[in-house]
């Protein structure tokens, strides 16, 4: 136990230079080109009668040319990644994916929105572009959160 407290101690006593000694992570890393690109999404598929979405964006937008995917290959499949990459574009593009909804017919909507629920993105990449799939479930949850927010 005594052996136990020492180390914690320890481990407090870092100093915020050797934090910032610490190497950076490859996801880290990985989000760095992301951010700073500036994609534009296409959506390929507006509602299945699922209630699935699908949009792509090239991967060269998305700051990962062939060379970066090649490199982060294992990192970008995980599904951390495509959730994150995923839920970002959907919600920096929230407008355009809002029209989707508002074509619903009314009596349509329990069956497809509340149906099932968004649980994670589907995502691959075919001929130089990330293709994600989601569910339009979560267009109403980020709305929701959005509406939230603002009344408040």
């Amino acid at each position: 136990m005594e052996e136990f407290v020492l180390d914690l101690e320890n481990n407090m006593q870092k100093t915020s230079q050797d934090r910032v000694k610490k190497t950076t992570s490859r996801i880290r890393t990985l989000f760095s080109y992301i951010i700073s690109s500036n994609s534009d999404i296409k959506i390929t598929e507006r509602c299945t009668k699922d209630g699935d979405i699908t949009f792509e964006v090239p991967t060269k937008e998305m700051g990962l040319p062939y060379p970066v995917l090649k490199d982060y290959k294992t990192e970008i499949y995980s599904d951390f990644v495509a959730n994150s990459i995923g839920e970002l574009l959907v919600r920096e593009n929230i407008n355009e994916f809002a029209k989707i909804i508002m074509e619903l017919n009314v009596d349509d909507y329990p069956l497809i929105v509340d149906k099932y629920e968004h649980r994670r993105f589907g995502m691959e990449i075919v001929r130089d572009k990330f293709v994600f799939r989601f569910h339009i479930s979560l267009l109403n949850n980020i709305l929701t959160e959005n509406f939230k927010r603002k009344i408040r």
